[in-house]
């Protein structure tokens, strides 16, 4: 059996994947290991600021860009934040891209030995067990992959 050092975290910021990040570091606090959240911006960015209401008609293509970031970046500090558990090593990152290729990609190069996630994230449930990216990284993941229901 492989030790496990690296988890995968993946969020969306939804509240499944925040219990998901929460169990992963407890996971971690009990086996001595690391975390990695990450989160992939998978709308382009004038379609997340639309989303977040941060879309002003005069600000530019890059100041559009740079305020999704940091909005992105603020949600990852606030969740660690919540998550945070003496003696666990966790690191934030930002990726863009489709959701489910983007964690698979990630997971091989961490490399990941658990990757921790929600069974669906924001998008709810559509494809009856779990959604569609969890789903591609259960079919796809290059190591075990844990999934966390959410509470009902």
């Amino acid at each position: 059996m492989r030790k496990i050092e690296r988890i995968l975290a993946p969020t969306d910021f939804s509240a499944n994947a925040r219990l998901a990040v929460e169990e992963a570091v407890s996971l971690a606090s009990q086996i001595g290991a690391q975390v990695h959240v990450l989160t992939v911006n998978s709308r382009s960015y004038i379609r997340q600021a639309i989303h977040e209401g941060i879309l002003d008609a005069n600000a530019t293509d890059e100041t559009i860009q740079a305020r999704t970031l940091e909005l992105t970046k603020s949600r990852l500090a606030e969740l660690v934040m919540h998550c945070q558990c003496d003696g666990v090593d966790i690191d934030t990152y930002i990726r863009t891209g489709e959701a489910g290729v983007e964690i698979i990609r990630f997971a091989l190069e961490l490399p990941a030995d658990l990757i921790v996630l929600g069974n669906y994230g924001i998008g709810g449930i559509r494809s009856g067990l779990f959604g569609s990216a969890a789903e591609k990284i259960v079919r796809k993941s290059p190591g075990p992959v844990l999934l966390i229901r959410a509470k009902v």
